[in-house]
């Protein structure tokens, strides 16, 4: 699976495991609705800011987006 596929399918599983709404958390990173939705249909770039962005939001390593598959990530505490 290439990175891009691999951090999408992360963010969509984890935003989704913690309940969070495309909504709100494109207010978390500073993006709107739209953005997020793109982004999880594979429709934008994903930068480092962003992916440290989303890392942050989601409350996990944000090496961990890039290099583990959704069922080994970890929260952070």
């Amino acid at each position: 699976m290439k990175v891009k596929e691999k951090v999408i399918e992360n963010v969509k599983y984890l935003r989704e495991k913690c309940g969070i709404t495309t909504e709100r958390l494109s207010i978390m990173i500073g993006k709107n609705k739209k953005f997020i939705y793109n982004l999880e249909h594979g429709k934008r770039i994903i930068s480092a800011d962003l992916i440290d962005r989303l890392a942050k939001a989601l409350n996990v390593n944000s090496t961990d987006l890039i290099n583990k598959t959704k069922n080994e990530i970890k929260f952070l505490k």
